[in-house]
């Protein structure tokens, strides 16, 4: 071989070295990135796994607060219902209490009156019994004078 044909022999050679060597450096790197990767998109899945999983417990919970406000309605609704009902309830409980004040009153002036005929009734009776004991001693002095009368 002639002293060109060696070196570009071993500027080949080189080449070849030089071209294996670049070639390693490029698969490890493309090894490398390839890791990176997969490694990134297991993190991409988990993470979109953690972001439906958020949407679906913020889904939840957005059910479960308009659950909540429909309840806090209902309670509010059913409040003022019965603030309503009691307030009815205070209506007629003032207008039992007057009803009852008045039959207390309108007994109690019934019963000055019935005490009023009772105290005129035993008049009438006391008087009724004097009458009685005079028209008895009447008789008996009418009787006693028929029977002078007689003999």
């Amino acid at each position: 071989l002639t002293q060109k044909e060696k070196h570009l022999h071993h500027q080949i050679q080189e080449l070849e070295d030089e071209y294996r060597n670049a070639r390693r450096e490029w698969q490890t790197e493309h090894d490398s990135l390839k890791q990176q990767l997969v490694h990134h998109q297991d993190t991409l899945a988990k993470t979109e796994s953690e972001y439906n999983e958020a949407q679906s417990d913020r889904k939840l919970y957005q059910e479960r607060y308009q659950k909540m406000l429909q309840e806090k309605q209902t309670l509010a609704d059913r409040s003022t219902e019965l603030e309503s009902e009691n307030y009815s309830l205070n209506l007629e409980a003032t207008r039992l209490r007057k009803n009852l004040d008045e039959m207390k009153r309108s007994m109690a002036d019934r019963s000055s009156e019935v005490n009023m005929y009772a105290d005129d009734f035993d008049n009438i009776k006391t008087k009724y019994h004097k009458f009685l004991s005079k028209y008895d001693s009447l008789l008996k002095m009418h009787e006693e004078a028929k029977n002078m009368n007689r003999r």
